[in-house]
């Protein structure tokens, strides 16, 4: 999304102060935005009886034509978002769905780049009329739209497997390495556990108790498979001259001293469906989300039942119900 597209996104969020709380089911909540409208629109409350609260060269306006000409221009558009937020709200309440805050806060992050900062993104608010909660509101709301829309996708094998076969230059993989690791601070300490492992003392044990690398220690010092390049250039530079089962001598890394000793090598060749399945459903599922995401919410506004006496509130209600795009609209 660049900035011109997140000026479209806030627009779209600016037609009502939507809080961030926990919302009633939609029968509760729609009930409630009617009563609203039934006094606001009650032809008991006629202009003649309200107060004015301004006037333009002797003119008069009163409160309660303030009200009809705001809910002509947004009525229905807050309306809207309210079903669609009671409707997410619930959804993901029932299927016992959070929004993770760290999540948010990422989505967040990238909204503030691609305003140029905290004073973009301030200023972009500002002229849409919204606050900072009530984007944080919508983040979230995206976020759960997002998890529910996932949840309900239905991805088949025969789908994962077409795909791994039309991608199938995404899952090669160069010569690979196994390997254990051990850091310390000191030049000293990596050749004192040099000579206990030569005099036949236990990698991953002493891994476990005295590395100092917080991505492997707890694992006993296993490296998992990596290819040349996924470690810092001495690291896999020492652990592809290594052979399988061979004890590296204590050397420099950016972070320490090391110790490596090599379990396994393998050559190049491709990664199998099994191993990338996961990586192929997510891939799916982020490339039909936008339509899913719409597709979902279509279906769940089609089952709101909403009685309207205004006609023309409930004409421009129902015709954005159709047409107006879901909340939060951002893909991860």
């Amino acid at each position: 999304m660049n900035r011109t597209a997140l000026e479209k996104t806030l627009s779209s969020w600016s037609a009502g102060p939507l809080e961030p709380t926990r919302l009633p089911p939609v029968a509760v909540l729609v009930g409630a935005c009617l009563a609203v409208a039934a006094l606001a629109l009650s032809p008991a409350l006629r202009a003649e009886d309200r107060g004015v609260i301004a006037t333009v060269n002797g003119q008069p306006i009163t409160e309660a034509e303030l009200e009809r000409a705001l809910w002509a221009q947004a009525g229905a558009r807050t309306l809207v978002e309210m079903i669609d937020e009671a409707i997410i709200t619930r959804a993901a309440e029932q299927a016992g769905l959070k929004a993770s805050p760290e999540l948010v806060q990422l989505r967040e992050n990238g909204l503030l780049a691609q305003a140029g900062g905290e004073n973009g993104l301030q200023a972009l608010l500002t002229q849409h009329g919204l606050t900072r909660e009530r984007l944080q509101a919508q983040i979230r709301l995206g976020v759960l739209l997002d998890a529910l829309t996932r949840q309900a996708m239905q991805i088949s094998e025969a789908e994962v497997e077409a795909y791994y076969r039309d991608h199938a230059d995404r899952y090669r993989r160069g010569p690979q390495v196994r390997g254990r690791m051990i850091l310390t601070a000191s030049r000293e300490n990596a050749e004192a556990l040099r000579q206990a492992l030569e005099a036949g003392g236990d990698f991953a044990g002493l891994a476990k108790e005295l590395s100092s690398d917080p991505a492997t220690a707890s694992k006993g010092g296993d490296m998992g498979w990596f290819e040349r390049g996924d470690y810092a250039t001495p690291i896999s530079d020492m652990a592809f001259r290594l052979q399988p089962g061979e004890l590296s001598p204590v050397f420099q890394g950016p972070d320490g001293w090391h110790l490596l000793r090599v379990e396994e090598k393998r050559p190049a060749g491709e990664r199998s469906l099994a191993e990338v399945k996961e990586e192929i459903i997510a891939a799916l599922q982020y490339e039909r989300l936008p339509d899913a995401r719409r597709r979902w919410l279509a279906d769940r506004r089609g089952k709101v039942q909403i009685v309207l006496a205004n006609p023309e509130l409930r004409q421009t209600t129902q015709h954005l119900l159709q047409i107006a795009p879901p909340p939060g609209t951002l893909i991860p």
